[in-house]
Order: C-alpha cells, then structure tokens, then sequence
C-alpha cells in the first residue's frame, strides 16, 4: 500500500456498534456528531505487526508507490472509478489533519472504555 508514513486512529467495530446503540436508544444523542476513533495513532506497519501478533499468522505491510497501486487494481480488474476513489483517500484523506484521536466514544458510552489495540486481540497479544 502507498503512504507508509500515514498515521490513522484505527477503531474498533465492536466500539462503532456500541456507540450505534447508545445513540440510537438514548434521544440525548439527537442532533450530535461524533468523531470515533481509536485510541492511538497508528502506520500501516504497525497495525499489520498488531494484526500479525493477534492471529498469529506472518503479516507484513509492504510500503508501493501510488503508479504501482493503481497498476496492481487494474491488473486485477478494479474499476476506474474505484481506483480513483482509493488514490484520492490515499492523497487527501490520509494526511495528519486528518489524523485526530478523540474520546467521543467514551463520551456517548459515559464510560472509560478499555482498548489495547484495535482490532479486539487484547486477549491473545
């Protein structure tokens, strides 16, 4: 993947659904925006290493130039329009002012919620 350096505040899906709930039941939350993240900032390297010591298994991040994505998409068929869309995520939306960690999720949970990582391996690592 292009963008080696990008920091992003994976979250876990198990906090989006809580959240969901939460906001969906109590009608406090009506008109509100929130921004969930995770709890951390994290490279594509590093989240790779997680996901590799939480499973188990060898993954490893491999750092490509944007030509070099957009050949490997349409080597395997991915539509333009998508490949457009990917390179503009990797350009524009992946960059530090994007890039925030915040505590709505324990603002809308009213709690102090516990992630060690991001992607619920806490038990295995």
């Amino acid at each position: 993947m292009p963008k080696e350096d990008a920091l992003v505040p994976y979250v876990d899906a198990d906090d989006i659904a809580d959240v969901v709930v939460e906001s969906l039941l109590d009608d406090k939350h009506i008109g509100q925006t929130y921004e969930l993240t995770g709890p951390r900032k994290l490279t594509f390297r590093q989240i790779a290493k997680e996901i590799s010591k939480g499973t188990g298994r060898d993954i490893r991040f491999n750092a490509i130039s944007m030509d070099e994505h957009s050949k490997i998409l349409r080597k395997n068929q991915v539509p333009e329009d998508l490949i457009w869309l990917m390179n503009y995520l990797f350009k524009e939306v992946l960059v530090e002012k994007n890039s925030s960690v915040t505590n709505d999720i324990e603002k809308v949970l009213e709690k102090k919620v516990s992630r060690q990582n991001c992607h619920g391996y806490q038990n295995n690592i």
